[in-house]
């Protein structure tokens, strides 16, 4: 259904310089395993970058999930307002879709992903330019029990200006 959703493999596939400084905190922190856990992660390394994070919870098995965290960037991309607590709570089907087959493929994969970058399938935003990533974290070295997502949401132009290239090939 989403064919731009990749394993991501190190940080060199990624396109915008936000997305690989997150992946790359994110692969430290790992430290030789699959996955570092939610206390691995300290929001004061994060500073400037905390605007292009969210922090997900898996519930109930992944029936649902917990939007625990949303920085201004990805809020204000997507256009949440009110702020969402669950996956559900969101009414664009759209973007509901892309989130679930996101999280549910790192359920099954274990491995961090990468959607993008693609201009939007949001209605009325066909001109943004999308790029994400989901970051496995597990505090069992067993099971995720929470996923540390970044995202860039920008006009074309702010894309090639930041990125340094056109979105698309």
């Amino acid at each position: 259904m989403f064919d731009a959703l990749q394993t991501l493999d190190d940080g060199s596939q990624l396109a915008h310089p936000v997305l690989k400084k997150i992946y790359s905190y994110w692969a430290q922190r790992c430290a030789g395993r699959w996955a570092p856990s939610r206390a691995d992660i300290d929001p004061a390394d994060l500073g400037p970058l905390l605007p292009y994070i969210a922090l997900v919870e898996p519930l109930d098995g992944g029936r649902d999930y917990r939007l625990r965290l949303m920085g201004e960037h990805i809020l204000q991309g997507y256009r949440f307002a009110p702020v969402p607590r669950l996956l559900s709570d969101i009414k664009d089907q759209t973007v509901t879709d892309l989130m679930r087959a996101q999280y549910e493929r790192l359920a099954r994969e274990r491995k961090a992903l990468r959607f993008g970058p693609e201009f939007s399938r949001m209605p009325e935003r066909e001109h943004v330019v999308t790029e994400h990533i989901d970051l496995p974290l597990s505090s069992d070295g067993l099971e995720i029990d929470m996923i540390l997502a970044g995202a860039v949401l920008l006009s074309e132009r702010d894309w090639t200006d930041q990125a340094g290239a056109s979105p698309v090939a």
